[in-house]
């Protein structure tokens, strides 16, 4: 088989040897923060950190569900924002512009809210997101004073 990816909602990643994933796909992993398994997605960082295999633990608020709409719609951004780091010939710079300026109004909609926990971790989602595609450094800094 041929993966270049691979989403995981609602289960971590727990096979002890990453690295010999043939093609290192890149690994989403979902899950709400009342899921029984959250623990596992969170884990899955152990696991994976040194295996050279890009990865991103998504979690949202919810039981082990499927998670609503707009979560599902950036998990498939997801997904081709992982094309664009596979793969910078594809990149359409106005689908990631667009998706710098959905983070920021999703940031600032949580510090206006006094919500810093949910601010930070936008900032975190985007860092991911746009991590090998677009210049992360503001939401760096943004992070660092949250």
């Amino acid at each position: 088989m041929n993966n270049t990816a691979i989403a995981s909602i609602g289960a971590g990643y727990s096979l002890s040897e990453p690295a010999s994933l043939i093609n290192k796909p890149s690994m989403l992993f979902l899950a709400g923060d009342e899921d029984f398994n959250y623990i596992e997605v969170l884990n899955s960082d152990k696991l994976l950190s040194h295996s050279g295999i890009f990865y991103y633990a998504y979690t949202f608020h919810g039981k082990h569900e499927w998670p609503d709409n707009e979560i599902i719609r950036e998990i498939i951004q997801w997904f081709e924002f992982d094309a664009y780091r596979r793969n910078k010939k594809l990149v359409n710079k106005k689908i990631v512009r667009d998706y710098i300026s959905f983070i920021q109004q999703k940031i600032k909609f949580f510090q206006d809210q006094g919500n810093y926990t949910e601010a930070y971790s936008a900032c975190e989602r985007g860092i991911q997101f746009l991590s090998g595609i677009a210049s992360t450094v503001k939401l760096q800094k943004n992070g660092k004073h949250l």
